[in-house]
């Protein structure tokens, strides 16, 4: 907040994007703080810069920490519209990688929801995404496990323990 204050009182002090990163870093901060409101006003102000820089990367990854935002604060349909807006830009863009994490998060907001077989669904997605791109990283461990709790709620324990169990190998 200090930064952004002194930001703000001194426009002449920063250049290019200093400030809409301060913006997206103290988004970020109040969204782990449970600062809904203030968190979606600094992250809206990232993405509309982005828009106008036509910096399409930007904008995406500040939709999907914004989707994510609406989740923690149970506003699950903002949530998913942002999220599929995201998801959309990872495809038009061909970043598959993206894609699977995008639709890790929507497949937490399904299944946060209520809508286990829409989970399943955007799970069993990224999961088939990281698998074809042998993807060892956090975006893997986080497929399987997201894919293993929508089995789970599915009472299908088998699929979950499966799931589980490739989520704690890929992060070892």
């Amino acid at each position: 907040d200090r930064a952004v204050g002194l930001a703000e009182a001194h426009p002449q002090a920063l250049r290019g994007r200093a400030l809409c990163d301060l913006y997206e870093q103290r988004g970020g901060a109040r969204a782990q703080a449970g600062l809904v409101g203030g968190a979606v006003e600094d992250i809206r102000r990232v993405i509309d810069a982005a828009n106008r820089r036509g910096d399409r990367l930007k904008a995406r990854d500040a939709l999907i920490r914004l989707g994510m935002t609406y989740r923690r604060a149970d506003d699950y349909a903002r949530a998913s519209a942002c999220l599929t807006r995201a998801l959309a830009e990872c495809r038009a863009m061909q970043d598959e990688r993206h894609a699977a994490d995008t639709l890790y998060h929507l497949g937490t907001v399904a299944w946060s929801d209520g809508r286990n077989d829409e989970a399943i669904a955007c799970h069993e997605e990224a999961v088939a995404i990281c698998e074809r791109l042998g993807l060892t990283d956090l975006v893997a461990v986080q497929a399987y496990h997201g894919r293993g709790e929508a089995h789970f709620n599915n009472l299908e324990p088998r699929a979950a323990i499966a799931c589980y169990e490739r989520s704690i190998e890929l992060a070892r």
